[in-house]
Parts: structure tokens; sequence; C-alpha cells
């Protein structure tokens, strides 16, 4: 079971490859690329159940719902690059973030004892940063490209906000109510920023940036909270990677 295991970890990511190429690159019928989908999942769902012992069952779904929210945000952000070279790039780097996740699933569920949890944990918080971002500049797109009314595009965020947001703290088995709370109060704030920085002349690439910039900080202050260790110190360290962030986007960024 171990090798099968092993074996499923490393050939997921090639999966991952070969059905994105395919998709862009190959002009593959519906049907192929749907049959190939529903393949891709059933593997993620096997290997990540193997991963899984007794003691993290309960996790099984939001480490597939990881998985396969990040491979479904990637296609749709690669659906908005136009060179073929980045989208090659784009396509890779989806597979090794994908290969890196599964990694950590295998360390923590069969080698335990030489790697924390903790990690898994922050690695799935910066995954589900970067498919915000990807899905928060499909959602961009969608407006600009279709015109889109900015009100169901507002609907469509507060749920993966929510989807993201409640993996983390599902993680740290924070109560139902104060997880609640949490999750209320960080898609407020997206759905805010959302909406305010529609209207400024930046590519929505910045937009999206900003915003999952805001996220990521909000979420992480929240998970040191729930771990006591956030201090002013920590808190300073966030705000000045914040400024620093926007300063550097704002100060590279295209202007419309």
């Amino acid at each position: 079971m171990l090798l099968l295991t092993r074996f499923l970890v490393f050939l997921l990511p090639i999966l991952t490859i070969v059905l994105l190429e395919i998709l862009y690159f190959y002009h593959a019928s519906a049907s192929v690329v749907i049959v190939l989908g529903i393949i891709l999942f059933l593997l993620i769902v096997l290997t990540i159940r193997l991963l899984n012992h007794k003691k993290y069952n309960s996790d099984l779904v939001y480490f597939t719902l990881t998985y396969y929210l990040f491979v479904l945000c990637g296609i749709l952000f690669i659906t908005l690059l136009e060179a073929q070279p980045l989208i090659h790039i784009a396509i890779v780097v989806v597979a090794v973030i994908c290969g890196l996740l599964l990694e950590s699933i295998f360390r923590l569920s069969f080698l335990s004892a030489y790697f924390s949890r903790d990690l898994v944990i922050s690695l799935i918080n910066n995954i589900n940063a970067l498919t915000l971002y990807c899905f928060v500049s499909f959602l961009y797109a969608l407006n600009l490209l279709f015109n889109i009314d900015l009100a169901w595009l507002t609907v469509a965020l507060l749920v993966a906000t929510s989807i993201f947001a409640n993996t983390i703290f599902s993680f740290l088995n924070i109560q139902i109510l104060r997880r609640c709370i949490y999750i209320l109060c960080v898609a407020i704030i997206n759905i805010e920023l959302f909406w305010a920085l529609s209207f400024l002349p930046i590519i929505f690439y910045i937009n999206s940036f900003i915003i999952v910039l805001v996220y990521y900080i909000f979420v992480s202050l929240i998970v040191l909270r729930e771990k006591t260790l956030l201090t002013q110190l920590v808190v300073r360290k966030y705000i000045i990677f914040a400024i620093l962030s926007l300063l550097i986007v704002l100060g590279t960024a295209k202007w419309i």
C-alpha cells in the first residue's frame, strides 16, 4: 500500500501536466477532456484517501478540495494567458505545487514524527491564496470581456472566500460560531475591496493581487491568534510586508 501511495503521489502531478497540455494545445474533444478530468479527480480522491491515516481522516475532504480547486482555478487563469511559453510555464507551476501538496500530506501521514502538521496548514494557506488569485483574476476578466454584472461576480467571490477560509480554520479545529465570524469578516473585506478596486484604472492582475494580499494577511493573523502566537511584533511585520508589497506592485503596475 505504501508503494502504491508513493507511486500515485509521483503520478498525479504528471497526469495534471498531461491533462492541461491536452486541454490547451491538442484541441481534444470535450468528451475526452471530461473523461480525463473525471479520471484525475478519482485518482486525487484515491491518493489522498490512501495518504490519510485514521487520525487525519477528517481532513480528507479539505485536502481533496484544496487540490482540485487549485487545478480548476489554475485552468481558469491559464485561459487568460496568450503567449504559449507562459502557458507552458503556468502548467508546470500548477503541477509542481500539486506535487508539493501531495508530498507534504504523504510526509505528514507516514513520517509524522519528522514532519509538522503546521507546515501542511501553512502550505495549504499559501495554495489557497494562489488559487484565490487565479479565481479573482478570472472574475475580473469576465467583467471586462463579457460585462457580467459585478453583483453576480461578488456572489462567486463570497462563496470562494468562504470555502478557502473555512478550509484553513477547519484544520485548526476552531469552534463553529467563532469560525463563522472569522469567515464573515474576511469575506466582507474581500467583497469591499473587489468592488472598490474594480473602478480603479489598473489592470485586473494588480487588483487581484491586492485582494489576495489582504486576504492572506488577515487569515494568517487569525491563524496565529488561534495558536496564541500573535504579538505586536508579528503584526508590525505583516503590516510592513503589506506596505512594501503594495509599493512595489503599484509602482511597477501598468495603469490603463
